[in-house]
């Protein structure tokens, strides 16, 4: 999570699959929009089949383009919270206050059999799944084969933190750490 800090105003907004929803209605793109869903995107062999079988494609750095106009636009509006997407490794590092929640598979694991309705064994799979497809995701986009400690302002370990207001109170002492004065509670 990165909490894009411009100006002192009294309204941000939460930027996840808006960004997603903002690409295929202002570009008219089909299904190949699920791949960035899925923290994906298309891969060389994807790109070539869909070009020999006609169907509407784009290409990678197309692709990272537009994710990086609209990461850029929303935050030039105001203050925004972009919730992955790799938003702070975009943006101007002085004016982004980046948050990583981490845990382990157990926890995820029984987090998503408690979600989900569905087996220890489904759910571990999808994890891994998951994964991979963000693991690609950053290295397609970003060029990166993993993501360091240093890159984050606050990291905070599910596994002893779990309880959601404790976490917004966390990162909100530690915003209010950063910005100092420029912060302005938003309710």
């Amino acid at each position: 999570m990165s909490i894009f800090h411009q100006r002192p105003q009294n309204t941000s907004c939460v930027i996840d699959r808006e960004i997603l929803e903002h690409l295929t209605s202002r570009n008219h793109l089909d299904k190949k929009l699920e791949a960035f869903i899925d923290e994906r995107c298309p891969s060389e062999i994807e790109d070539i089949l869909a070009t020999l079988f006609g169907e509407r494609s784009f290409s990678q750095s197309e692709y990272s383009r537009l994710l990086f106009r609209i990461i850029f636009s929303v935050a030039d509006i105001g203050p925004a919270i972009f919730v992955g997407r790799g938003a702070h490794l975009i943006l101007p590092r002085d004016r982004v206050f980046a948050v990583r929640l981490i845990c382990s598979n157990e926890f995820r694991i029984k987090r998503l059999v408690n979600m989900l309705k569905i087996p220890e064994s489904a759910a571990s799979i999808k994890i891994h799944h998951y994964d991979m497809d963000q693991k690609n995701f950053f290295r397609r986009v970003y060029n990166l084969e993993s993501a360091p400690a240093n890159e984050f302002d606050l990291v905070i370990n599910r596994d002893y933190i779990q309880g959601a207001k404790s976490i917004a109170e966390i990162v909100e002492t530690a915003f209010k750490e950063k910005f100092g004065s420029e912060y302005i509670r938003t309710e």
